[in-house]
């Protein structure tokens, strides 16, 4: 307290003043904030000494092809768009597997699986069609020409169904795309 107040007993006065020139001048101080426990998962922002920052405003910086700073902006956040409302569309559009792997980087897949007989034999057709005629379905979100994002506040992916068939059995697997060498149509 001696470094704080200047007295090594200060008296209640002293104690109230201090707390009051703090809570004006101390811009730091969020009240919404002041004794919430930290959790695991809440992300905490430091300098570069580690130490908390407070009221950090982030912003999305973006680059031309040279590198040069070209906008700065706020941040877009994007909400999912594979829930029960808005699902997943079949686009019909057939890329040759050849194709795809010159163009686009595939980052991470997922396995698609049937719960009963009815969408056991849906997928086993589509993943026998995509097998036949060696080649990726597009899949998208909204109208078929969205992005995939999973989460909200996610990254945005581009959808590539692949199937496989072998006597009764099927497998179809969703590859996802965040990065592009070349357009893919």
């Amino acid at each position: 307290m001696e470094n704080l107040i200047g007295k090594t007993e200060p008296s209640q006065e002293e104690y109230d003043s201090f707390s009051e020139k703090l809570i004006i001048e101390d811009k730091e101080i969020d009240f919404e904030l002041f004794g919430k426990f930290i959790d695991k998962t809440d992300r905490i922002y430091t300098d570069k000494k580690l130490n908390p920052v407070y009221n950090v405003e982030l912003t999305e910086k973006v680059f031309d092809t040279d590198g040069n700073l070209k906008e700065e902006r706020p941040p877009n956040y994007l909400h999912s768009n594979i829930s029960g409302e808005s699902i997943l569309k079949w686009t019909g559009k057939y890329i040759p597997k050849n194709k795809l792997y010159n163009k686009v980087v595939l980052s991470s897949k997922y396995q698609i699986k049937h719960i009963n007989g009815l969408t056991f034999d849906f997928l086993c057709n589509i993943s026998k069609t995509l097998q036949d005629k060696n080649s990726f379905m597009i899949l998208g979100g909204g109208k078929g020409n969205e992005p995939l994002i999973f989460n909200d506040g996610g990254k945005p992916y581009r959808g590539f169904l692949e199937g496989k068939v072998k006597d009764n059995s099927y497998c179809l697997i969703l590859h996802l795309s965040n990065q592009e060498y070349k357009t893919i149509l």
